[in-house]
């Protein structure tokens, strides 16, 4: 094969001319590297252990924040009933009640908590009608120890079933 093109020449380039083109090379690399995109991925990834440590963080609280049931009864009762129960420094104190007897008769609660110097205060107040459906009183950040609660029917006897709970 006899090829019409004819070899290029080799160029020697002097010793001087070999180190200029390799440190202008190496600049340039340099200056590449330095302005890499922000996005570019790191040598020794950090998100990992942060992630562990927010996960533990969330399950550590998960744990601790859940309902409890101070206090579940259930009566027959004859005009009004009285309840209270201790606890201290919750998110949500509420409590629920439900009582049957048809829509004719109504249940009203009065939620409340006890101050040690001045007595009985009253928190939130609803009424139901006693039809089996829950009535539903809740507070935020209760910071008191003493909570109580009223249930009047007025002059019927009606079953009440109440529960007192408490998140946090």
């Amino acid at each position: 094969m006899h090829s019409t093109h004819s070899p290029r020449p080799r160029i020697q380039k002097s010793r001087a001319a070999q180190i200029a083109t390799t440190g202008i090379a190496a600049t340039a690399a340099t200056l590449t590297l330095a302005a890499a995109p922000a996005n570019a991925a790191p040598a020794r990834p950090t998100t990992p252990q942060a992630t562990a440590h927010t996960a533990t963080s969330a399950q550590s609280a998960a744990k601790r924040a859940h309902w409890y049931n101070l206090k579940h009864a259930s009566k027959r009762v004859y005009f009004s009933w009285d309840q209270d129960w201790r606890r201290r420094g919750s998110r949500i104190m509420q409590v629920k009640a439900r009582c049957w007897g048809g829509n004719r008769i109504k249940m009203n609660v009065i939620f409340q908590y006890r101050s040690k110097w001045t007595g009985w205060h009253n928190i939130k107040s609803g009424s139901r009608r006693c039809d089996g459906q829950y009535l539903v009183l809740s507070i935020r950040n209760a910071g008191s120890s003493v909570y109580g609660a009223q249930f009047i029917i007025g002059k019927h006897t009606q079953t009440i079933e109440y529960w007192a709970q408490a998140y946090g």
